[in-house]
């Protein structure tokens, strides 16, 4: 399970492969399907929601309207962490020694 907050929204990942998109006031207004397993990292970057999970696949997702935009690359680990920057969505594993994996997308 993850959290991810803006200012006026909130993103929830679970183990039914579910992203859910909510308000401040508790109500869900989108429930975003593109994983299988679970969704373990979420990360905003403006209006868009990048999330990954079991299926080692990151999807990019508009958080105003739920579409889904672009999936971006499948990792060969799974994916527990994530950050974005300006240009690149960086996720990390527990695999060992531990592995990140930087992608070059905006």
């Amino acid at each position: 399970m993850c959290v991810q907050c803006t200012e006026d929204l909130i993103a929830s990942g679970s183990a039914d492969s579910y992203v859910r998109l909510w308000n401040y006031a508790g109500t869900c207004f989108h429930i975003l399907m593109g994983h299988i397993g679970y969704v373990r990292c979420l990360c905003f970057h403006g209006n868009m929601l990048v999330s990954g999970g079991d299926t080692r696949r990151i999807t990019v997702w508009d958080s105003k309207t739920g579409t889904l935009l672009h999936t971006v690359h499948k990792q060969p680990s799974l994916l527990h962490c994530m950050h974005t920057t300006e240009t690149q969505i960086i996720t990390a594993s527990p695999d060992a020694p531990g592995t990140i994996c930087v992608v070059n997308y905006w």
